[in-house]
């Protein structure tokens, strides 16, 4: 699949204002692995994305990962994003034990 369209400039503009805020006093980039559970398809969709704007498997993916969320976080932050919280539902089963 061919990506048809260049990155968004403001897309841009945050990742490069996201990678200034994690320089440290050394200049580089402070990073911190974490795992986050998502849904297979989006996770395969984001990976196929990624590859295709840089060539880059695993980092590709990162990089990508890291753009989407710093945006998506100065959108919520900014007021621009709504969260629609739903209820917890508990859910009592009963299991045979062997």
């Amino acid at each position: 699949m061919k990506r048809q369209q260049g990155i968004d400039p403001a897309v841009l503009a945050a990742l490069d204002a996201s990678d200034k805020k994690r320089q440290g006093k050394r200049g580089v980039a402070q990073r911190q692995k974490v795992n986050v559970n998502l849904p297979a398809n989006l996770v395969m969709a984001i990976k196929q994305e990624a590859i295709s704007l840089t060539g880059h498997r695993r980092r590709g993916f990162s990089d990508l990962m890291a753009v989407l969320l710093q945006y998506g976080w100065e959108a919520y932050q900014a007021g621009d994003l709504e969260l629609e919280m739903q209820a917890v539902t508990i859910e009592m089963r009963i299991v045979s034990v062997e």
